[in-house]
């Protein structure tokens, strides 16, 4: 087919994106933007260096034909889904460049569906959530008003309190919220808001828009993921460009698309291999990329676990939360170094005879003293060969003081083998 060589880490994520195909639902729904505002990172000091990834390799086209061939019909799940939280706080820092994440504990804990929080199927809108994204809406929209990329984003130049200039706005900044261009009675609804709210405050145009930005906080199309197109209900079509689009920045950046994917999407690029290829590239070299793939990881291997876990002093002496710490940071280095360092196949993390330790890790794991920073040290590959080795998924999967191996199997089993357990026997 002529691709070049890429990271496994393409082939995952064009995977996981379900294709080109999704399911016509017909439930009823409810200017561009540059990117540079930081994503919310999975831990505040997480220690992991982001590094610029100057190439992608590792896996041959044939991975490529897979994926084009796969004689398994690929749906989306029917319905829409919620954003995560980290979604929603990311979507405002990357679009207004700005910094909401302080709020990001103010909304409510995500549902955990199948170990990910942005599951579509397992994430539903309890009222305590409409709640407080009605409350936050009016914080959100008083900090992206007072973005000083505003203007150059949102409105026109020589933006004059003019119609044409309202329209600007309304029409980019939905496009960058809603993720689509606005419909005509969209837009009618918000010019009709932008218009009463600046009578009301004497002309303040400045209070229109934080009005308008208010509502679209608080909209479905913003707070999901629609493909509100409609068609056969269960049947299979293309996506358009804009919901392609959105599925690749939400799996790969967590957050919405930037203009030049809107762009891509605007031109139908997204419609093929080669447009999806070369935006999942340029999308991989983005910092984005490697924060969001890192609380991937953080998800499939339930490292959220270990921050409760506790354990018999009496038994296991040199449990402390350090070096629960330094389970977690073990098994986030290994993973980013094999998708943006080494970039070899998944089978090296899985055999590799060496792990990132530092000096608390390297004596749990009867070896010989290391320094106190993390660094790549060699194994008894005997005991500890690999990933499925590793402290922190052992520790993640087992429960007090006990090894819990039936949890542990039924994880393997499901989340990384794929294979669904029926449930046991009746009586």
């Amino acid at each position: 087919m002529g691709l070049a060589r890429h990271s496994w880490v393409i082939v995952v994520m064009v995977a996981f994106l379900g294709g080109c195909f999704g399911t016509n639902d017909s439930s009823p729904s409810g200017g561009s933007s540059a990117v540079g505002s930081k994503n919310v990172k999975s831990s505040p000091n997480d220690p992991i260096r982001l590094t610029p990834v100057a190439n992608l390799r590792g896996v041959d086209p044939k991975d490529y034909e897979f994926i084009e061939s796969c004689d398994v019909e690929v749906k989306a799940d029917p319905g829409v889904r919620r954003l995560s939280n980290r979604e929603i706080i990311n979507s405002i820092n990357h679009l207004f460049a700005v910094d909401v994440t302080d709020l990001f504990s103010e909304l409510p804990p995500d549902n955990v569906g199948g170990g990910f929080k942005n599951a579509r199927r397992d994430n539903p809108t309890p009222e305590i959530f409409i709640s407080k994204m009605t409350a936050l809406a009016e914080e959100f929209a008083t900090r992206a008003s007072a973005s000083p990329v505003l203007a150059e984003r949102y409105l026109i130049s020589n933006c004059a309190n003019s119609d044409a200039c309202r329209d600007a706005f309304i029409n980019k900044a939905g496009l960058s919220l809603f993720r689509r261009p606005l419909t005509a009675e969209k837009l009618s609804r918000y010019q009709q808001l932008f218009v009463a709210v600046q009578k009301d405050a004497e002309g303040s145009f400045e209070a229109a828009i934080k009005a308008v930005l208010t509502a679209m906080f608080q909209s479905p199309d913003f707070i999901y993921v629609l493909e509100p197109n409609k068609g056969t209900p269960g049947t299979t079509r293309q996506l358009n460009g804009y919901e392609m689009a959105s599925r690749l920045s939400f799996f790969i950046w967590q957050g919405p698309p930037d203009g030049e994917l809107f762009n891509a999407a605007a031109n139908n690029e997204l419609q093929t291999i080669e447009g999806l290829e070369r935006q999942v590239m340029r999308m991989m070299q983005d910092e984005k990329a490697q924060i969001a793939f890192l609380e991937f990881i953080n998800e499939w291997f339930s490292l959220d676990n270990l921050k409760n876990a506790q354990r018999d002093p009496k038994l296991f002496p040199e449990f402390s939360p350090a070096l629960v710490a330094a389970m977690r940071e073990e098994v986030l280095r290994n993973w980013f170094d094999l998708a943006f360092v080494t970039q070899g196949p998944m089978t090296d993390i899985l055999n590799s005879s060496t792990s990132y330790l530092n000096g608390s890790l390297a004596a749990l794991y009867g070896l010989p003293a290391v320094s106190t920073e993390f660094s790549k040290t060699d194994l008894n590959t005997k005991d500890r060969p690999g990933l499925l080795t590793m402290s922190g998924v052992l520790a993640s999967m087992s429960a007090g003081d006990r090894s819990t191996p039936v949890p542990r199997g039924l994880y393997f089993q499901q989340r990384l083998l794929c294979t669904d357990i029926p449930p046991p026997p009746p009586e």
